[in-house]
Formats: structure tokens, sequence, C-alpha cells
């Protein structure tokens, strides 16, 4: 699989709610059918980066109901998370030319 599935941008210093998180899950799910229709969605990994709505009870049941499963990552971290490194990486390339 190559490129994201999804990409959405939030407004700087707004936050967003569990119901908010879940049409994204939705909309996630979707994209993942009209770009990869033999791939299942369920089973699949989600990673937060300074999120609290993952802690939301309607989340999590929206989460399980999927089969999503959660990778681990604490909010407000002061570590670059998993997915920083590759966004990095790709402005490096198109900035740098290489």
């Amino acid at each position: 699989m190559e490129g994201p599935l999804l990409l959405e941008f939030n407004e700087l210093d707004v936050s967003i709610n569990a119901q908010q998180y879940i049409q994204k899950l939705e909309k996630l799910h979707i994209a993942i059918k009209h770009k990869h229709p033999g791939m299942r969605s369920s089973g699949s990994i989600s990673l937060y980066y300074n999120a609290r709505s993952h802690i939301a009870k309607v989340y999590v049941e929206a989460l399980d109901r999927e089969k999503w499963v959660v990778l681990e990552h604490p909010p407000c971290s002061l570590d670059l998370s998993h997915c920083d490194y590759h966004i990095f990486g790709q402005l490096k390339k198109n900035v740098f030319g290489r």
C-alpha cells in the first residue's frame, strides 16, 4: 500500500470530540473500501498523536465494533510519534529534492 488513504486537516487550536473522531473513522473505513476493495478494514491499526478522544466510551465502542486495534502512544508526549518520522521524511524529499 502506498501513500495515505485519507488525509484531513483540522484548524489550529481547535479540539475535536469523540463524535467527530467516529466520523473520521467512518471516512477512513470508506476510503479503505474504495482505494483497496479487496482489503478488509476490520483489524486495522489506529495510532493517536496527542489525542484524548480515544478514551471516550462511545469512540472505544466504535473501534470495537469495527475490530480496530489501537497502538498506545501517551497524549502530549515530547517524543516524536511514528507518524512524524514518515511526514518529516517526505517533507525533506520535497524541500531538498532528494
